[in-house]
Formats: C-alpha cells, structure tokens, sequence
C-alpha cells in the first residue's frame, strides 16, 4: 500500500463541513475518503442528535456515489473527536 492518507486531527476541524452539530466530516479529495469524526455532547455517546447525523451523512455519501456512478468515494473512515474515546 503506498498511499497512505494522514488527517492530523488539529486540522480536522477547519476542514471540516460545519453542517453537523455533533458530527465533523471531511471530503479529501485526492485519496477519495470520507472522514467523519463523532463529536457527542453532553458526553461521548450514541445520542439521538448524532445517530441521526450519522445516518443523514451516510445518506448524503450514497447520493454521491449514485451521482458519481461509483467513483466519489473509497473509503469512509470514521473517529472520535473525544482523545481517548471511541465507543
């Protein structure tokens, strides 16, 4: 494997869309992945705002795929912005 996609997670936020409360997500272009990093508020947990984000961005990646016969995306990779948490 030689390309290796990095997304220093500092970075993530000024990259991100903005368009979710409790979710950052990221297109990168050229290694065709989306980021999205789970932001949970009052604490880092499945809440019923973030499971809805969740499903509204995997929508929005299907629609693009189905757009783009395919080719806007391989690879999704999902995070935790909460250091030292990932449930």
């Amino acid at each position: 494997m030689n390309n290796i996609a990095v997304l220093n997670q500092g970075d993530f936020s000024a990259r991100s869309t903005g368009e979710y409360q409790q979710l950052d997500t990221y297109y990168d272009e050229k290694y065709k992945t989306g980021w999205f990093l789970m932001k949970a508020e009052p604490r880092p947990c499945f809440t019923p705002t973030l499971l809805q984000e969740l499903s509204a961005y995997l929508s929005e990646v299907k629609n693009d795929m189905r757009n783009s016969h395919g080719e806007k995306y391989d690879y999704l990779v999902v995070g935790s912005q909460v250091e030292g948490i990932f449930n």
